[in-house]
């Protein structure tokens, strides 16, 4: 019969084979689930592209403004106020100084307007007289006579006028100088304010 000695040093010497076998056990579970992480789906990255493939592309808004027309800019004469009436301008001359406090130079402009319709009418024109960019009004002249044919052509300008018929208007400005070139502009602001008369003088 061994001894209490020998059987302790026979339970000692399976030791080390037990320690060994709990750590082979230990790495073989770690490896099994490293391999079952490895060939799980990823959810979070599933998702994720779920979601990306899901998202749909952001819809163009369609603008609702409407372009406003383009003007049609008629060198010299040419028509206005929807085709009804026809415009010529004819001169732009040096005229008598303003009858103001800052007595500005002043200008006469002529131009001739006809009836192209097929009805008696009242033919309405703006003019609009423009130098270096900046916008003149009507201020009266100095001189009593120039005044009188003013009113005059105001007068005529608001009676009906026949088919085919022309009319001569002027009209008086004060401008900044006499050097820089002066721009006339005629239209029908009521009917048809894109379709524009226009010339360009340079005073002598």
């Amino acid at each position: 019969m061994p001894s209490k000695k020998h059987a302790q040093a026979r339970s000692r010497s399976h030791i080390p084979l037990l320690i060994i076998t709990i750590v082979s056990l230990a790495v073989i579970s770690l490896l099994v689930i490293g391999l079952v992480a490895t060939h799980r789906p990823n959810n979070s990255t599933s998702s994720s592209t779920s979601h990306t493939n899901s998202t749909s592309a952001p819809s163009k808004s369609v603008s609702s403004t409407v372009p406003s027309p383009q003007k049609r800019i008629q060198q010299g004469e040419g028509n206005i106020a929807n085709g009804k009436y026809h415009v010529r301008i004819v001169s732009l001359i040096k005229s008598v100084d303003t009858d103001t406090k800052d007595r500005q130079p002043g200008v006469l402009v002529t131009y001739e307007i006809t009836n192209i319709s097929n009805e008696k009418a009242q033919m309405t024109a703006a003019i609009k007289v423009s130098q270096d960019g900046e916008k003149f009004g009507n201020p009266l002249p100095d001189d009593d006579a120039l005044t009188e044919r003013l009113v005059q052509s105001i007068t005529d300008s608001m009676k009906p006028v026949n088919p085919g018929e022309t009319q001569t208007r002027i009209s008086y400005f004060g401008v900044r100088n006499t050097t820089s070139p002066i721009q006339v502009s005629i239209y029908n602001n009521a009917e048809d304010p894109n379709s524009v008369v226009t010339k360009t003088f340079t005073l002598q």
